[in-house]
């Protein structure tokens, strides 16, 4: 059936980019639950791609030998081939402007996420390298302690621990550039104090992946 033509889709998260990689498919037409021919019957207009980092057993499970920054630029490749060869649907987005002009044309949008900011190892220029190479969000954890902070846990001590001092710095450097920061998976009390202070000091909207009602929040 297809989508009802007043109803736009904007998907803030999907994993597709992934199994393409591991699967060898195509954004065009697949059997997993996202494709581009889908999107377009069900009224998309734009979607989150993320780039899940996947490390420790999951990437031994699955023959994966590079680090998770190295792994980042592999699959980043595989988007811009995809991106390249899906051109006469589906073109990237990396400002509100790139959304206009590629709705104004009938295309498919795509933004470019990163999930597990333990890509960064500590090094905050790196930052700058993903921004530049389209990432305009990033989940700054996944379910594992990382070098940004603590994991939501059962434990309330562990439930509090937060941010660690990198992930502030990093925090204020994804407001600094424009970079969305996505605090899904990330201790909930730490959270509430931490970034909702950092939020209101650097004037940038904070995205909870938990939380699908408010999407972005100005403070």
């Amino acid at each position: 059936m297809e989508g009802d033509k007043h109803m736009q889709i904007i998907d803030m998260h999907c994993d597709t980019l992934l199994e393409c990689y591991l699967r060898n498919k195509s954004l065009r037409k697949n059997d997993l639950h996202i494709d581009l021919e889908k999107m377009r019957r069900a009224g998309g207009l734009l979607q989150f791609f993320a780039i899940y980092l996947i490390s420790g057993k999951g990437a031994k499970d699955e023959n994966i030998t590079l680090s998770p920054y190295e792994l980042f630029f592999d699959i980043e490749k595989l988007y811009q081939q995809q991106l390249q060869e899906n051109r006469d649907i589906l073109a990237p987005v990396k400002s509100f402007a790139d959304l206009e002009k590629n709705q104004q044309s009938g295309k498919l949008s795509s933004l470019l996420t990163i999930e597990d900011a333990g890509l960064l190892e500590g090094k905050p220029e790196r930052l700058q390298i993903l921004y530049d190479r389209g990432v305009r969000l990033m989940t700054l954890l996944w379910n594992y302690e990382n070098c940004i902070g603590f994991p939501q846990s059962r434990d309330e001590v562990e439930h509090r621990k937060g941010l660690k001092p990198f992930g502030v710095e990093v925090v204020e450097r994804m407001n600094d550039i424009g970079m969305i920061v996505d605090v899904s998976h990330l201790s909930r009390d730490e959270r509430l104090r931490g970034l909702s202070n950092l939020n209101r000091k650097f004037g940038e909207g904070i995205f909870n992946g938990n939380d699908r009602k408010n999407l972005f929040q100005k403070c």
